[in-house]
């Protein structure tokens, strides 16, 4: 075992970056005095003291003399079975930890600028509807809160291609929306609209209010883009040009989707109006801002103990390498929430700072129409937040939102997860509502079952890259994976339980070298899904790639042991593996109901079982079908 060391000095009231790793490692200090602190946990240190750091720790020392420099040693190597016994403790004590309090899911409000289309889907809804659905599988009951986007001007400029008010829009494709939604069996707690959600306004405005007296607000005059042929301020959709980070084109007034940061109005290049398409010039407007500069270290902390994916970790890194940008809050619009002061009569609250007072709004809803008795503040000390949303929303879900919440109220519970995805693409292009370059969940959803779509658009996920979407490719997976493997196996699974034991759950019998083996497999599998379902490790699209490998694995176990019952000398072994079957079709139901929630019902009852699947006992663990247990497995 090789061990390495360094010789390290920290200027007096000096720190290390907080950081984890996989090797051990000891401090030994040498002089001066100082504090280490572990996993938050602080203890003092002096000459002579020696530290242990555990693998994956997040470990930091600190030097607290105002005059001396602390002298320490680093000794650091590499030992396997300390990195496996770590993760070892971190798994058992993971296991032993309650389930934690009701948690709210909070994927992207969609812009009711159009209907929901597969990029929609295969983004933050169905990943959202998983979530939600493998937590309830646990125990733990969850609130999936959605609705559309309040003001934002996209709607608007529909809205003047259908000869339509901004709400009269909104509403249309709100409706659309829900509709598609529960199409593809993707069921809200909560769905908010903008005109019509009770509390809106007021609590947007309380928002404003809070901040303003909390002094986080800033009052600037500065260059606007401005249409001289149009005579008026060109916000969001109303103005296109490069973005002035990554010179994509068709960046709008303030972010950009394809590298998901935020610019100013005036930085936006060669910005013209999408109404008239003359060139922008610009015009000094005075507006409102939120400085996020303020909150950077208390965000930075809050990135420490929140599951997020890394694509979104590199970004928020990337982000914070520069002074934080103040956003605007206020805008001249003609519809919207007004501005609670004086002199600001015309402008409107600015669709950035929408996202938390939605957020509240739809817990608001979710008392009232549960009847809860308490307050929407005392759940956001509470609940945790699972937010989801696609990577050109980052700046907004990963920053804003958390920021804003921080200035309302700093003990409001931050979201712990936040899924990201990439685009999904048709045709070689991104999925674009605005362009009409789309598939659209309602029509796809009249031609083929939600949970064959759901599943490939699961599989498909655009989770750390773009993916893309063909619907021949996606007929012929289905047809290959679904209904000429899996649904072929449970039928012959079926008829080989009728014939041999009257349709009953065999007793298992003798065990051999194979069916040892398939079961380990599955008890791999079984484990490893689960552990995809979670938190730490959320993909949709990993879960549905080892259920695929899982269900190879039991049909070729299947078809080498088919043949085991036509001798008496192997009776014995033909019941164990046609248990150890039955124990993986009811793992593969519990394992795809939140991807295939109605099929994987189906099979649940066709196993025999009396009671609702959610109602099972021991969900999470590979278990025998219950012996005498009568089944049909004709789908």
């Amino acid at each position: 075992m090789k061990i390495q060391a360094r010789n390290l000095l920290l200027e007096p009231q000096e720190k290390t970056g907080t950081h984890n790793h996989h090797e051990a490692e000891i401090w030994h200090i040498l002089a001066g005095q100082g504090c280490v602190e572990t996993e938050g946990q602080p203890i003092s240190v002096t000459r002579g003291d020696t530290i242990y750091h555990q693998p994956f720790k997040q470990h930091t020392i600190r030097n607290t003399s105002a005059h001396e420099k602390l002298h320490f040693i680093s000794y650091w190597w590499n030992d396997f079975s300390l990195l496996n016994q770590a993760l070892d403790q971190e798994s058992q004590a993971k296991a032993k930890l309650e389930l934690p309090e009701p948690s709210f899911i909070l994927p992207s409000f969609p812009t009711p600028n159009g209907n929901l289309h597969l990029g929609h889907l295969a983004g933050p809804y169905i990943a959202a509807d998983i979530y939600k659905r493998y937590r309830e599988l646990l125990g733990q009951k969850t609130y999936y809160l959605l609705g559309t986007v309040g003001h934002q001007t996209q709607v608007g400029c529909k809205g003047r291609q259908l000869g339509l008010s901004f709400y009269e829009t909104a509403e249309k494709y709100s409706s659309e929306i829900i509709e598609t939604l529960l199409a593809a069996e993707i069921h809200p707690d909560v769905f908010v609209r903008p005109r019509t959600a009770k509390h809106y306004s007021a609590v947007v405005q309380d928002f404003f209010l809070k901040l303003y007296e909390n002094k986080h607000l800033v009052f600037r005059t500065e260059k606007t883009a401005y249409c001289d042929h149009c005579d008026k301020y060109l916000f969001e959709a109303q103005v296109v040009g490069a973005c002035p980070i990554c010179n994509a084109a068709n960046a709008g007034g303030n972010e950009c989707e394809n590298c998901a940061h935020l610019h100013a109005d005036k930085d936006l290049l060669n910005a013209c109006c999408t109404v008239c398409r003359n060139p922008s010039t610009l015009k000094d407007l005075r507006r409102i801002y939120l400085p996020l500069e303020p909150f950077r270290e208390r965000l930075l902390n809050y990135y420490k103990s929140s599951h997020i994916t890394s694509r979104l970790r590199s970004f928020i890194e990337q982000v914070f390498q520069k002074p934080l940008p103040e956003i605007p809050i206020s805008y001249l619009s003609e519809t919207g929430i007004a501005i609670p002061l004086p002199g600001y009569e015309e402008q409107r609250v600015y669709s950035l700072f929408e996202l938390a007072p939605r957020y509240v709004t739809a817990i608001q809803a979710l008392i009232e129409e549960n009847e809860l008795n308490c307050h929407w503040l005392d759940l956001c000390k509470k609940y945790s937040t699972k937010l989801f949303f696609g990577y050109d929303n980052a700046f907004l879900r990963a920053i804003i939102f958390p920021a804003v919440l921080m200035a309302y109220d700093p003990n409001i519970k931050l979201p712990d997860l936040q899924v990201s995805n990439e685009f999904y693409q048709l045709d070689g292009a991104k999925f674009s509502t605005s362009r009409n370059h789309a598939l659209w969940g309602s029509e796809m959803l009249k031609h083929y079952p939600a949970d064959w779509l759901r599943f490939y658009l699961a599989y498909t996920r655009p989770e750390q890259q773009a993916s893309s979407f063909t619907e021949s490719t996606f007929v012929d997976f289905i047809k290959h994976h679904f209904q000429d493997r899996l649904t072929s196996w449970l039928q012959i699974l079926g008829q080989r339980l009728k014939l041999n034991y009257a349709g009953e759950a065999p007793e298992p019998g003798a065990w051999s070298a194979e069916a040892k083996v398939f079961y380990r497999n599955l008890r791999d599998y079984h484990q490893a899904i689960h552990y995809h379902y979670q938190d730490e490790a959320f993909s949709p699209q990993k879960c549905a790639q080892l259920i695929l490998d899982l269900m190879a694995q039991v049909i070729d176990f299947s078809k080498a042991t088919s043949k085991s019952w036509q001798t008496p000398a192997t009776e014995s072994l033909a019941r164990t593996y046609l248990a150890l079957e039955l124990m993986a079709a009811r793992s593969l139901a519990l394992l795809l109901y939140p991807i295939t929630p109605q099929f994987a019902t189906q099979l649940w009852k066709k196993l025999g079982y009396a009671g609702e699947l959610l109602d099972a006992e021991e969900k999470t663990k590979l278990d025998w079908l219950p012996t005498g247990q009568k089944g049909s497995l004709h789908l």
